[in-house]
């Protein structure tokens, strides 16, 4: 049986084709031995280049050089990306287990979107709530104040004596207050989840200012991810 291969610049096979069941072979598809096509398709750090089988297992390509020998740093580098998309992904499977755990959605993408999505709804409610006494109130203004709750310089003792002072009865303030109670709760996690990108903002750059693997193995074995509110994932 005829093999053809076509190869990309690094030689690694983009397409294998036989006569026998393809009825137009490229013209860039170069003629390749049975056992050839064998071991590529089976081994995928094998390349084909100028006729001869290369294994880049301890080998890097270097753009406009070809491939060349693995020195100690290109080691290093490639265990940096390794482990940085390690803590990555580490990152998003912490926040959605804890995530998941409160009933946000199964998935990264899907608890964060319905965290956004009720965010945007509340502050909505809160807007409309306000709007009828207090004209000129903004969900940026709305947010500040949730802010600054989350952050202890507002409290509810602070809300409800606003309140009062733009004319809201005891019963609408009453009725008020879960909803800014959830508002906040929504937003507290917002901000933890940012918080623990942060986290592994500060890992990412320290793997990267690392001078070896031992040490990239000692930072990834110190991860501690922030708490969720309330203190337990």
């Amino acid at each position: 049986m005829k093999i053809f291969a076509v190869f990309d610049k690094k030689g690694f096979p983009k397409a294998f084709f036989s006569p026998d069941i393809h009825k137009e072979i490229p013209a860039e598809a170069i003629e390749i031995e049975e056992a050839v096509w064998k071991q590529l398709i089976t081994n995928p750090k094998l390349v084909y280049i100028d006729g001869e089988l290369i294994d880049t297992t301890n080998k890097v390509w270097e753009e406009g050089k070809g491939w060349r020998e693995k020195t100690d740093d290109d080691v290093l580098k490639e265990e940096k990306e390794t482990q940085i998309r390690k803590l990555n992904q580490k990152t998003k499977d912490y926040i959605t287990k804890i995530l998941r755990k409160l009933d946000w959605g199964n998935t990264y993408e899907e608890a964060l979107s319905e965290l956004q999505n009720s965010a945007l709804d509340t502050e909505t409610r809160i807007l409309y709530f306000l709007k009828p006494k207090l004209d000129d109130i903004t969900l940026t203004q709305i947010r500040e104040k949730i802010a600054l709750y989350l952050a202890g310089q507002y409290t509810i003792e602070d809300l409800q004596k606003d309140l009062e002072e733009k004319s809201f009865t005891q019963e609408e303030i009453e009725k008020f207050l879960p909803l800014f109670a959830e508002a906040a709760e929504v937003a507290n996690l917002i901000y933890w989840a940012e918080e623990v990108w942060e986290k592994e903002e500060e890992l990412e750059e320290a793997i990267l200012k690392a001078t070896s693997i031992e040490e990239i193995d000692r930072l990834m074995a110190s991860i501690q991810f922030p708490l969720p509110p309330g203190g337990r994932d």
